[in-house]
């Protein structure tokens, strides 16, 4: 029984740790659509030349960078979060395909940390 918990720990370490990458991967995405104006903010009344497809716009007239901008950091600094409650996850699953006990003081200290990076990333999502 232990064998199969065991290797099925390694696996779920092994799928924390893709997805974590791949959230980094789009997180990097993000910030480079940002950088080069690609997900620019536009009336919609506004013809674009290309990627009319991926058009992202509002009705609205005023032009407010300021939020756009907190509305970037705020899903970067939630996605850094969920990152590291990926990596958290993965490290717990890894011990625990080693053999340590998921009850041990280093497994409870990892779960209280994911705890309050899930609440304060629950915090930063509420706005």
């Amino acid at each position: 029984m232990y064998t199969a918990l065991r290797r099925k720990s390694g696996f779920l370490s092994l799928v924390l740790q893709i997805t974590a990458i791949f959230d980094i991967l789009l997180t990097l995405l993000l910030l480079g659509s940002f950088i080069t104006g690609f997900m620019e903010v536009t009336d919609r009344n506004e013809p674009r030349a290309m990627f009319a497809l991926f058009d992202i716009g509002f009705s609205t007239h005023s032009n407010n960078t300021i939020d756009y901008y907190i509305l970037l950091g705020n899903s970067l600094l939630a996605n850094a979060l969920f990152i590291a409650m990926l990596f958290k996850g993965s490290f717990i699953f890894k011990d625990i395909s080693n053999g340590l006990s998921p009850f041990d003081a280093i497994q409870v200290k990892r779960l209280k940390n994911i705890f309050w990076l899930m609440s304060v990333q629950l915090f930063f999502r509420s706005f």
